[in-house]
């Protein structure tokens, strides 16, 4: 009787001994899954040094148009302002290469077509001067348009006709800007539809800047 119970323990200790084994390489898996992150085995890509939150993160559509209120528009283009739209394009949860983020805002003038924009500008192989041509050339890369370099806005800044519309019977006009936060590169342009002088656009950059750099 002694030596079945003896077995019986033993047998009892072996079994216990495999559930704590099972156990702990089923925790392990569990782990293992969450650094792959996400269901079906996509995830997240893993971020890279440059990891961290964007600043348009803290921006949504709506107070990217906040920033330039429509009596800073009639301002300086001097026009009455009927509205505004925003729109919010791309995702980044965590600040990964490569990733965008976009920002824009419409506003419906009696006169001028106002369209602002703000977005990331994270390819690393493309310089400052890069982005800012990229703004003056046409969607296909057939027309690069020229501009006039702004001096006192962001990292590098240019202004210029649209190349897109070099020939449409509507001229198109740009202001554009690189700048950081941070340690984060973006970029802002302004366009119009017709002719607006430099003079008028340069306070509404100013404005907008201001304004992102305190958010972010």
């Amino acid at each position: 009787m002694v030596e079945r119970f003896a077995v019986t323990r033993r047998v009892a200790a072996v079994i216990l001994g495999a559930l704590l084994t099972l156990t702990a390489c089923s925790s392990g898996d569990s782990g293992d899954g969450d650094d792959g992150g996400g269901e079906g085995g996509g995830g997240t890509a893993p971020a890279t040094e440059n990891s961290g939150v964007s600043a348009l993160e803290n921006v949504t559509g709506d107070q990217f148009c906040e920033l330039l209120p429509a009596a800073s528009v009639e301002s300086a283009l001097d026009t009455t302002v009927s509205g505004s739209e925003s729109t919010e394009r791309g995702r980044a949860p965590e600040r990964t290469t490569p990733y965008f983020l976009t920002r824009e805002c419409d506003y419906d003038t009696d006169t001028y077509k106002l369209s602002t924009e703000v977005t990331t500008e994270w390819d690393e192989s493309t310089s400052d001067e890069d982005v800012l041509q990229g703004v003056f050339t046409d969607a296909v890369g057939e027309n690069a348009g020229g501009f006039e370099p702004v001096d006192g806005l962001g990292t590098v800044a240019g202004y210029g006709k649209d190349a897109a519309l070099a020939g449409a019977d509507v001229a198109g006009t740009y202001l554009a800007v690189v700048f950081t936060v941070g340690d984060e590169r973006l970029s802002l342009t302004l366009h119009t539809l017709g002719d607006t002088e430099l003079t008028a656009l340069k306070p509404l950059a100013e404005e907008l800047l201001t304004g992102l750099r305190e958010t972010g």
